[in-house]
């Protein structure tokens, strides 16, 4: 081999050797090491982020549901007296209750509305029941129309058999055959039945003498 050759042998060594030792360098650089731990803290924190956003969301419908239940079991437990001809309510609501008393008991209504009587009413529109008060701002009627509902007064409920309410309450001060009623000297609960299965299917709570 002469001596030209040797040297391009030479030369092509030196640089092979220059180009490996310049890649060991960037590979064990400190900016490389830290730009790959940066990347995987990066992506701990963002995993960390969505979990902790995902365990906020589920406490809460947690939280919710556990307020449901209470608020349940806390209606279940006001409405359930036993029937007072001396002291007549209904959904828990005395005709001597002001509009304030109501919506402090069962919050603001879903809807509302003017009746045009010669003194007039504004109803109060419940999820199955209603109130009318009078401009005075005092409770003058509770009606409870939908079927199941709690009355406040045990052994009556909407769809229950007559047999069933007269167990419980007593026999009516007027019976029709269709309407039932029991009185006060300025009120009366009216049951309306139908005729053809006995079963309850309105009750309402009203004035009859004025305030």
């Amino acid at each position: 081999m002469n001596q030209h050759n040797k040297s391009h042998i030479r030369l092509f060594l030196l640089i092979s050797m220059i180009i490996m030792m310049s890649s060991l360098y960037v590979w064990t650089s400190p900016s490389h090491h830290n730009q790959s731990s940066d990347n995987s803290v990066a992506q701990s924190l963002v995993g960390t982020k969505e979990a902790g956003h995902a365990s906020s969301k589920e406490n809460a419908k947690i939280a919710s549901s556990t307020d449901s239940a209470s608020a349940s079991s806390l209606d279940q437990s006001m409405l359930s007296q036993p029937f007072d001809p001396h002291d007549m309510s209904l959904m828990g609501i005395h005709l001597d209750d002001s509009t304030e008393d109501l919506t402090s008991s069962w919050g603001e209504p879903s809807s509302s509305y003017i009746m045009p009587e010669e003194e007039p009413v504004k109803v109060y529109e419940y999820d199955g029941f209603s109130v009318g008060c009078t401009a005075s701002g005092h409770v003058a009627f509770v009606e409870v129309h939908q079927s199941g509902l709690h009355t406040g007064i045990d052994g009556l409920r909407v769809g229950e058999h007559s047999d069933t309410v007269k167990k419980a309450m007593g026999s009516p001060d007027q019976d029709s055959g269709y309407v039932w009623g029991y009185s006060t000297s300025h009120s009366m609960l009216r049951l309306d039945l139908d005729p053809t299965t006995s079963k309850v299917h309105a009750v309402k709570l009203f004035r009859t003498t004025a305030a």
